[in-house]
């Protein structure tokens, strides 16, 4: 069994291999910060923060809830540029639970696209045009990515066993879609969705009708080709730029 050493600020307590102890501080600043940033951002969690991050071995897979905290493997304690993989869970406790069974995750691409917000805001992170660039790029790859992408629709992942996609597809959606929106737009639907719904759940349906009637902006086209369709697929191919796909 590993043994821990604790360190601790009101609301977040991480527990950390002892080797680890810079890397354990950065972690505790940066899930504090990180809160603050989405709080701001989404409203309350609706519950006072009392947030617990274990340490764990690279590989073995990090999740978060609210009710059982943050297991984050040791990458994040042991390299300052990779805090997104802490951010990354820490945007999953404002999920509403998804009640889509099977869910295509479209969490876990929202994830994706916050993490890498939050690196930009928090770090001073310059590598998000790179990161949309390169995921485009892998997406179109025929030797990167499976067949399948190209005929089944986002909505449908759950239903293939396609979620891994999710990741990929859902950051460069969720980063078009802030792209279109804005911060104020963006958040305030987002955050109202969660607000609303973080008791009772929701679907990825739910969710698109939600943004479109909470934004006031038509969004019916973007999300038929994002995620009704696999025309985002289509276009990308063809040299369309992300932020350009779904809108007029």
């Amino acid at each position: 069994m590993a043994e821990y050493a604790l360190m601790s600020r009101p609301g977040v307590r991480v527990y950390y291999f002892p080797a680890d102890s810079a890397g354990a501080r950065r972690v505790l600043e940066g899930a504090a910060r990180g809160l603050a940033l989405l709080e701001r951002w989404f409203g309350p969690l609706g519950t006072d923060p009392d947030i617990v991050v274990m340490e764990i071995p690279e590989m073995w897979g990090s999740q978060a809830s609210l009710a059982g905290g943050i297991i984050q493997t040791a990458d994040a304690f042991r390299d300052a540029g990779r805090l997104f993989a802490l951010y990354h869970e820490l945007t999953h406790l404002w999920n509403a639970p998804d009640v889509d069974q099977p869910s295509a995750r479209w969490n876990e691409g929202l994830a994706t696209f916050l993490s890498r917000r939050m690196a930009r805001v928090l770090d001073g992170w310059e590598g998000m045009d790179e990161a949309v660039q390169r995921t485009a790029q892998h997406l179109v790859d025929p030797q990167a990515s499976p067949p399948q992408i190209a005929s089944v629709p986002f909505l449908d992942y759950g239903d293939h066993g396609l979620t891994d996609l999710s990741y990929r597809v859902g950051f460069l959606m969720f980063w078009a879609l802030h792209a279109a929106l804005g911060d104020e737009r963006f958040d305030g639907g987002l955050g109202s969705y969660y607000q609303e719904n973080r008791e009772r759940g929701g679907t990825f349906e739910a969710l698109m009708e939600h943004l479109e009637a909470r934004t006031s902006t038509a969004l019916d086209e973007f999300f038929r080709d994002w995620v009704r369709t696999t025309a985002w697929h289509d276009r990308l191919r063809s040299g369309t730029p992300p932020e350009a796909i779904g809108l007029r």
